[in-house]
């Protein structure tokens, strides 16, 4: 997927979130810089950690991450690819 430019993140998340499988990478920018992971599990649920709330299993990305979507990765062995 492409970054925009001028935001620093994906240009389309919506098409970009619907290429995540489970395994992949997520990384949100939800402050200057990108610095929040958040693996993908089955069923479209992710796993993250967050200060002060310690590890959770969301069965979505909060609407701000996937604003603020920076990069997607996919592990190697995976089919496909999703590196930005």
């Amino acid at each position: 997927m492409d970054l925009d430019p001028e935001r620093r993140c994906v240009s389309d998340p919506a098409a970009a979130l619907a290429l995540v499988g489970p395994g992949d990478v997520v990384c949100s920018r939800p402050a200057r810089l990108p610095h929040h992971l958040s693996l993908a599990l089955s069923g479209g649920r992710f796993i993250h950690a967050q200060y002060g709330g310690g590890v959770q299993i969301a069965h979505s990305l909060p609407t701000v991450w996937i604003r603020r979507l920076a990069r997607l990765w996919r592990p190697v062995g995976q089919a496909g690819l999703l590196q930005t």
